[in-house]
């Protein structure tokens, strides 16, 4: 007990409650009844004191976003670890070390997270070649023991744990755990090019997973004839990469676009169906 009551303190007449650590007397009292009440109260006082500051600790903890990451990335991570001989060459240790604490389901960093986010889109394109067996591991590619790694199964939904990141990333930025970073694609074009629709196509009619956008007759022959030559050269590999005509419209996918497929590029279809166009050059 950091208190006691003593009869002989030459500071105080009578009975005095002092505090050991500091040798601090708290009050002198005539008795012992009156001592021991005022003891009672210091005691009862500071515990109260103590549980409020528990509770406090405990708000400012639910507060705080939860950065282990989920079952799903812990079994991937463990999976990638279990055939790191598959990794190839371009495999370095710090990869290796994060991924054994993604297996753990222990907290990972701010930092890991981008990154997490980051290294998925950037690596997305390299599933685009011949399919492999997720259930025969000769079969496996570095690309595969990678994605593992990195918290995803490239087979089944490649770009589960960076969808994850990017909620995380967002909790944190609203926690204020983490600066929001400006990109391109977060910086609006300005009002003068900004499309605001027409009378065929209203504001927002590009809005939705199937899209609203009306194209005309020849428009539609065309794209649906380039989306038929896409899903034929994917045939046999991982059914996310296959193009819908629905999600080409809520694209904005049309032999005018940029984004369109050219018969001489190779696309690299994302997660949510949508295409982004790369060159085939070396």
């Amino acid at each position: 007990m950091p208190y006691e009551i003593q009869m002989d303190n030459k500071e105080c007449e009578g009975h005095a409650v002092v505090k050991l650590d500091d040798g601090r007397i708290m009050g002198c009292h005539e008795t012992h009844e009156e001592a021991e009440k005022q003891l009672q109260a210091i005691l009862i006082n500071e515990a109260k004191q103590k549980e409020e500051e528990n509770s406090l600790d405990q708000d400012t903890e639910l507060r705080q976003v939860d950065r282990k990451p989920p079952k799903f990335m812990q079994e991937n991570a463990q999976r990638g670890l279990d055939n790191l001989n598959k990794a190839g060459d371009g495999l370095v240790d710090e990869t290796v070390r994060q991924a054994r604490i993604m297996a753990k389901g222990e907290q990972l960093s701010v930092n890991k997270i981008v990154k997490i986010a980051a290294w998925h889109k950037r690596h997305l394109s390299d599933l685009d070649r011949e399919a492999s067996s997720p259930n025969d591991p000769d079969t496996w590619r570095a690309s595969d023991v990678a994605f593992l790694l990195w918290g995803s199964n490239p087979w089944t939904n490649p770009m589960e744990a960076a969808d994850w990141a990017d909620r995380k990333i967002a909790q944190l930025v609203s926690e204020g755990e983490l600066e929001p970073r400006a990109s391109e694609s977060s910086t609006p074009a300005p009002k003068k090019d900004q499309v605001q629709g027409s009378k065929k196509n209203p504001k927002g009619s590009a809005s939705g997973k199937k899209g609203g956008i009306d194209f005309s007759e020849s428009t539609e022959k065309s794209i649906r004839g380039r989306i038929e030559k896409h899903n034929e050269e994917v045939e046999g590999k991982a059914s996310w990469r296959k193009l819908k005509m629905g999600t080409a419209k809520a694209n904005d996918i049309s032999f005018k676009s940029p984004r369109f497929i050219a018969l001489d590029t190779s696309a690299t279809v994302g997660f949510d169906g949508s295409s982004s166009a790369r060159t085939n050059k070396p």
